[in-house]
């Protein structure tokens, strides 16, 4: 008897997201900005929609993508 087990944990590498994709890493929620540098710094690609920090993430680091909504009450 074959048995397979798959298990999707869902995480998928940093490079695979798109400019604009949301994602989660370390229980914080993220936003896929193209790459810049800043001033005395590495390389920023990522802005944290928690706190506005932004962020550089190495191309293999695993994240969770998600879909995130922007509800805007005027």
């Amino acid at each position: 008897m074959k048995i397979t087990k798959r298990h999707d944990d869902g995480l998928v590498v940093f490079s695979a997201l798109n400019v604009g994709d949301t994602f989660l890493f370390d229980n914080e929620v993220y936003l896929k900005l193209p790459c810049m540098g800043i001033e005395d710094s590495d390389l920023v690609n990522a802005a944290c929609l928690n706190d506005g920090c932004v962020s550089g993430f190495n191309a293999e680091t695993r994240v969770k993508k998600v879909q995130a909504e922007l509800i805007i009450e005027v």
